[in-house]
């Protein structure tokens, strides 16, 4: 964790980010100070519009300058633009359920890995199905013997079997007639 201005922050990317929002902070409460409220107001307005600070250090600043024109005489409150807060700012989760960890919020992103969920399943899918049908294409075209053609495969057989030995007990019959030979002598 890294620790800027009382806010901890989870890269070094986001905590070098705060700092930088810190100078700046210190740069605008340096300049804002001695001006009227109506310039100060723009101010305020400009840095929302433009999206300036985004941290959770500069959220904060911005608050306490809204608060702080807020309270001010002669300003108008309607003039004032909401704080904008970008999607990937970290919440913090201070409830049982959460145990108090830390979530990124991040609709586009959440977006995002759906339609790619979505889009990988999809092709998954049909996949699946193409290899179902390439599975009963080549069981309906083999030779062997399986679940789907095993009755006709076996009854083929059996029928083979049968021209077979009708074949064989022809000949035999030819042998014996040829040759005068009865099978009662065979037999016994």
């Amino acid at each position: 964790m890294y620790t800027v201005d009382g806010f901890d922050f989870k890269t070094e990317e986001e905590a070098e980010a705060a700092k930088k929002e810190v100078q700046a902070v210190r740069y605008i409460k340096d300049r804002i100070t001695g001006i009227t409220p109506e310039k100060a107001a723009d101010v305020y307005n400009r840095l929302v519009r433009e999206e300036m600070l985004s941290t959770p250090i500069g959220i904060a600043y911005l608050r306490e300058l809204r608060e702080e024109l807020c309270s001010t005489p002669g300003v108008d409150k309607n003039i004032l633009l909401p704080i904008k807060i970008k999607d990937d700012v970290v919440v913090k989760e201070i409830s049982d359920r959460t145990g108090g960890r830390e979530r990124v919020v991040n609709k586009k992103e959440e977006k995002k890995n759906y339609k790619n969920r979505y889009r990988n399943s999809f092709i998954i899918n049909i996949i699946l199905v193409i290899a179902i049908i390439v599975m009963f294409i080549i069981v309906s075209t083999s030779d062997n013997v399986n679940i789907v053609n095993y009755r006709n495969k076996i009854v083929d057989q059996y029928e083979d079997w049968q021209r077979n030995l009708e074949e064989r007990e022809k000949k035999i019959i030819e042998y014996e007639r040829k040759y005068n030979i009865t099978s009662d002598r065979y037999m016994g």
